[in-house]
């Protein structure tokens, strides 16, 4: 599981989605999906988490 930190994130999927700060996902294609989403927002850190857990959620 990977967590990007950025400024706003915005992406129009089949309805718009809006949230701040932290976007979460299981990557499949990590590399093409941070490339897809630094169009969209500042991306000012991104951490490699084993689980939710880690997280305390």
């Amino acid at each position: 599981m990977i967590i990007i930190e950025g400024m706003n994130l915005y992406l129009s999927l089949s309805d718009e989605l809006y949230a701040s700060r932290r976007f979460y996902f299981e990557p499949s294609k990590e590399n093409e999906l941070i490339k897809e989403l630094s169009k969209h927002i500042v991306v000012t850190q991104i951490t490699h988490v084993k689980s939710m857990r880690e997280l305390d959620f």
